[in-house]
C-alpha cells in the first residue's frame, strides 16, 4: 500500500471527531473501505489506524447502522482472535 494511503487513513480518524466529518466520510462512502481495511490487511500500523477511524465514525447512529450492515463488529471481533504476534 502507498505511503499516502497509510497516512489517509490516519487522517480519518483524527478528522472523525466531528460530527460533521463522520457524516462527510459516510456520505462519500468512506466507511466501507475502513471495514475492508481490517479485513483485508496484515499491517499493524493500519489496523491501528483503521480502527480508531472506525470507533470514532460510530459514534453517529447513522455511521453504526452501516457499520452493523457491513458486519463490522464481526470483523472487529475475529481480530481479537488473531493470534498475539499477528496483533503486536
Amino acid at each position: 500500500m502507498h505511503p499516502v494511503c497509510r497516512v489517509w487513513w490516519f487522517v480519518i480518524g483524527q478528522c472523525a471527531e466531528e460530527k460533521e466529518t463522520r457524516d462527510l466520510i459516510r456520505q462519500y462512502g468512506g466507511l466501507d473501505p475502513l471495514d475492508q481495511l481490517i479485513c483485508e490487511t496484515d499491517n499493524k500500523e493500519l489496523l491501528t489506524a483503521a480502527t480508531g477511524a472506525i470507533w470514532k465514525c460510530a459514534i453517529s447512529p447513522e455511521n453504526l447502522h452501516r457499520f452493523q450492515q457491513l458486519k463490522t463488529i464481526d470483523h472487529l471481533v475475529a481480530l481479537l482472535n488473531e493470534p498475539e504476534e499477528v496483533l503486536l
